[in-house]
């Protein structure tokens, strides 16, 4: 009986091609889309999830609630992992330290090859316990446990060797720890929250740092720290012991203000936003908004796919009716409906897995993603894509199935009289296209202002022209006559250094204000640089002077008017001489510079600290130099500082940048939101675009005999598109009335989430959504204009 059914629906849709055709293209774009979306989700959805543990593996992370902002860090000390492991033997499995030795890259060479790499990290033997690596060549088992131990992923290998038969090979990291090969791992897939190029064995660090500050330090929390527990019900009780664990390991000072939380492995990316996260995270609230769109643009679809299915149902009517009279059951004609939209939404599944595998690279492009159409082909995905397309096809069918299975005979084969709640129905389903389409389009422009208001925004000091290079701790020592070096020429403005990416990252620092008890002290994100800083990157004094002067890198410092008013100091003059305690010493504010972003704008400024140290301290803090180059003269002072740069570091490759590159960066992910926003809310409207067309070329052949009874008795052209247009006309404005204020809400409470934003302005609104309503009516346009062209001649051989 399927085969039956099955072989009238291929018999229909082979015998009326253009309506094939024009449905299966509808559907084919809208599951495409539908598609791409679920691979993109699928993705986010999915990071970390290829470690076999990854269930039971945890992050811990603290929150230090000191007076100010305080401090949410994604890393921890060095002693607090092997004390988990040793404090809760019954709960925590195994722990493992990741460290990067706080610097964007780590320097590994081969001979005469050196090359930065960012994904170094220096990690404990359990790690390859805890996480689930390939090995390609060598194996697990003591594969750390030298201190001159490095695994290399695949690419690394084929990098520096040309082979990953390396066992045994001779490396070196920074400025000559040796290295031998002990394993080579496949690569780590692209959907981790840490990439991974190379793992070091912890021990050898001992080269660079005390024993001190790796053991006993328990201020310092440079390490990512994970724990494999025995089972996931361990995790609330250990979370509940950790308080007891602080108390009992971190100094009171710290202790007494720090809670400490577990964050499962699988949930780091799309909810974890601390500070020092490895690298910058994915938001769910994209990927929510993903969801709805894929879900909108199917619906759309499905929508276009009814109004279509009914209309040709309605315009063969009679052979409906003829079947009914033979004999033929409701159910059967039902089932004959059915087959011929399951079988139209099977071929479309089939046609959108092409058009998925041909513009893949494309949405790759603009996802800055890995993903491949292979992950549609796995059994679970199958069996889920299939039920989709069936799923479809039922949902898409079942309206002009059952319309057309409960009409009498004698009213199908009465062609004069009209279906009104069919009529009323296909209506219904356009208005739902229509609003889906132009809250798409409102959506899209609201976004699209937002983040160009983000990115045109005043951050406070001029990033252009700036160049970062991230230096070694040693490098400090040269730092000063270098600078003078550059400085003799003319295509070098100025030159600063510092311990973090101004505008992109910061630190964060303890200082305890005059005032208040000893012991007691605030965190404030903060700097540290020297006295060239305000002049390099042209930060605005406001109060008082900035750095220069002999002993200001032990008593002064500078503030922003944020920390001012925080305070309660008043005006940015009455917060000169004011006093605090910091690493440096006892420190007066010299200076207020006036408030600038010191992260993107996607956080409110905060009280900000700019600190000069020197001697042992200046080496440790130096993490970047900034360059500024003159205007008009940038590739010139870009090649004067390479040089200079090799003449000064010949065994230190340079991986400059510039800073507002880094910069915009930070927005990467809000332009791929608006690029997917835009694509997809183009796609929506061009298919509720071609279902207005649908159903007006449809509502114009209803209408045949009246438009021609119409223009014999003297309708003017303008009457007669009037007739046709009139109704989309009211729908375009009920939809626009429906979406509008709908849109606005949500909107406005999507834009809360920012903490700079825009404001929703109703004129531009309602011409947004007047453009909506345009667009509509341009669908219907040339089926009115067929209309009021027609030949009332016509109307005698209509039906």
């Amino acid at each position: 009986m399927l085969r039956h059914y099955f072989k009238i629906a291929w018999r229909n849709l082979t015998r009326d091609r253009v309506y094939t055709l024009v449905n299966i293209f509808v559907l084919v774009i809208g599951m495409a889309s539908f598609l791409l979306i679920a691979l993109y989700i699928k993705d986010e959805m999915s990071y970390d999830e290829f470690h076999e543990k990854s269930d039971r593996i945890y992050r811990v992370w603290t929150n230090l609630d000191a007076s100010g902002p305080g401090e949410q860090s994604a890393s921890l000390s060095f002693p607090a992992g092997p004390a988990l492991k040793e404090d809760f033997p019954d709960m925590v499995e195994q722990s493992v330290r990741f460290f990067n030795m706080q610097t964007p890259y780590v320097t590994l060479s081969k001979d005469s090859l050196r090359f930065n790499e960012p994904h170094i990290y220096f990690t404990d033997e359990s790690a390859l316990d805890v996480f689930t690596f390939k090995f390609l060549v060598g194996g697990p088992k003591d594969a750390l446990n030298d201190s001159t131990d490095i695994i290399l992923t695949r690419s690394l290998a084929m990098k520096y060797f040309g082979d990953i038969d390396v066992l045994g090979e001779e490396m070196a990291a920074e400025t000559g720890i040796p290295l031998v090969v002990s394993g080579v791992i496949e690569d780590v897939p692209s959907g981790t929250h840490m990439p991974i190029d190379a793992l070091i064995a912890l021990p050898a660090i001992s080269n660079l740092f005390s024993e001190s500050l790796t053991t006993s330090n328990w201020v310092w929390n440079p390490c990512w720290t994970y724990v494999l527990l025995k089972n996931e019900s361990c995790a609330m009780d250990l979370e509940e012991q950790l308080p007891s664990f602080i108390a009992d390991h971190y100094p009171s000072i710290i202790g007494g203000r720090m809670n400490a939380h577990l964050m499962p492995l699988e949930d780091i990316h799309l909810n974890s936003h601390l500070q020092y996260e490895i690298k910058a995270n994915g938001y769910v609230a994209n990927v929510r908004l993903f969801s709805i769109v894929g879900i909108f643009i199917l619906i759309v679809a499905c929508i276009n796919y009814t109004n279509l299915a009914t209309s040709r149902a309605t315009r063969n009517a009679r052979e409906v009716g003829v079947s009914k009279v033979l004999g033929a059951t409701r159910k059967e004609l039902i089932f004959r409906f059915l087959g011929e939209s399951v079988l139209t939404s099977v071929i479309s599944i089939f046609a959108s897995l092409v058009l998925v595998e041909v513009f893949l690279p494309v949405f790759n492009q603009l996802t800055g993603k890995d993903l491949v159409s292979a992950a549609l082909f796995e059994p679970i995905n199958i069996l889920v894509i299939f039920t989709v397309a069936i799923g479809v096809g039922i949902l898409a069918g079942i309206y002009p199935a059952w319309m057309m299975s409960k009409l009498s005979p004698t009213v199908i084969l009465r062609p004069s009289r009209r279906n009104a709640g069919g009529v009323r129905v296909r209506k219904a389903l356009v208005l739902v296209q229509f609003c889906v389409a132009l809250g798409l389009i409102i959506g899209t422009s609201v976004v699209n202002q937002q983040f160009d208001y983000l990115q045109s925004q005043d951050i406070g000091f001029e990033s252009e022209h700036l160049v970062m290079a991230p230096v070694k701790w040693n490098a400090a020592r040269s730092y000063r006559s270098m600078r003078r070096e550059l400085l003799e020429h003319d295509a070098i403005e100025n030159m600063t250094r510092m311990n973090d990416v101004v505008g992109v990252r910061h630190n964060m620092h303890e200082y305890s204000h005059e005032g208040v008890k000893n012991g007691d002290f605030m965190y404030f994100a903060s700097l540290i640089t020297d006295e060239h800083f305000t002049s390099t990157i042209d930060l605005e004094i406001v109060a008082g002077r900035t750095y220069g002067r002999p002993g200001d890198d032990t008593t002064a410092m500078l503030v922003n008017e944020t920390l001012v008013r925080d305070m309660g100091w008043g005006s940015p003059e009455d917060a000169l001489g004011k006093e605090f305690s910091t690493p440096a010493g006892r420190e007066r504010v010299v200076g207020v510079v006036k408030d600038f972003h010191f992260v993107s704008l996607s956080e409110q400024i905060q009280p900000f600290a700019i600190d000069l140290v020197q001697g042992n301290a200046e080496v440790f803090f130096t993490r970047y130099f900034c360059v500024r180059l003159k205007e008009g003269r940038v590739d010139e002072g870009l090649t004067l500082f390479e040089n200079t740069w090799a003449e000064y570091f010949p065994n230190q490759p340079l991986d400059d940048f510039f800073l507002s590159d880094a910069i915009n960066e930070a927005y990467e992910a809000q332009n791929t939101l608006r690029y997917l926003m835009g694509i997809f809310s183009i796609v929506a409207v061009a298919i509720a675009c071609l279902g207005l067309f649908a159903l007006s070329a449809f509502t114009a052949e209803q209408k045949t005999r009246e438009l021609s009874i119409r223009r014999i008795i003297g309708a003017s052209n303008s009457e007669l598109f009037r007739v046709i247009a009139i109704d989309f006309v009211r729908m375009a404005i009920f939809g626009i009335l429906i979406t509008a204020p709908v849109a606005y809400a949500i909107l406005y409470n999507w834009l809360q989430g920012f903490a700079y934003h825009i404001s929703l302005d109703w004129v531009n609104f309602v011409a947004v959504s007047l453009f909506g309503g345009t667009l509509a009516l341009l669908a219907v346009a040339f089926q009115a204009w067929k209309a009021a062209r027609l030949d009332p001649i016509a109307a005698l051989r209509y039906e």
